[in-house]
């Protein structure tokens, strides 16, 4: 969870965001908030696939190759969705920054990924309570 919040710190310290008052606009401090984000992103990737395929085993997955292989794919399709979808927000973004000189759309951006992520923990949230339900009536 802390690597997740200093995630979006970092991100919040790229361009910067108008939420932290008395950031420098410079580039080594981008530098900066990009080794912050992308050194603690790695950690967010690892602790997801373990906690992912810890659950998978919880709820009966065999623990094989076939398991490890259906969470890798379903959360590289997840993880790659964002990119896919983002793409046009970012030059909605660029827009923004080159004709308004707003400098908003990393808060946006941030905002955006804490609605996505809310949203994803209560669907998944939903879905392991009614695998519980059912794997319990079953049994």
């Amino acid at each position: 969870m802390v690597a997740c919040i200093t995630c979006a710190v970092g991100y919040l310290m790229l361009g910067p965001s108008p939420l932290i008052p008395g950031l420098p606009k410079a580039v080594w401090f981008n530098i900066l908030a990009l080794v912050i984000y992308g050194s603690l992103f790695g950690i967010t990737i690892i602790t997801t696939m373990k906690c992912l395929v810890i659950g998978a085993k919880e709820v009966g997955l065999p623990d094989d190759l076939s398991t490890f292989g259906l969470v890798a794919g379903l959360y590289n399709a997840a993880f790659h969705f964002g990119p896919h979808i983002c793409g046009s927000h970012g030059g909605n973004c660029w827009v923004c920054v080159r004709d308004y000189r707003c400098c908003w759309h990393v808060s946006l951006y941030v905002a955006v990924d804490v609605v996505v992520v809310v949203v994803v923990v209560v669907v998944v949230v939903v879905v392991v309570v009614v695998v519980v339900v059912v794997v319990v009536v079953v049994v």
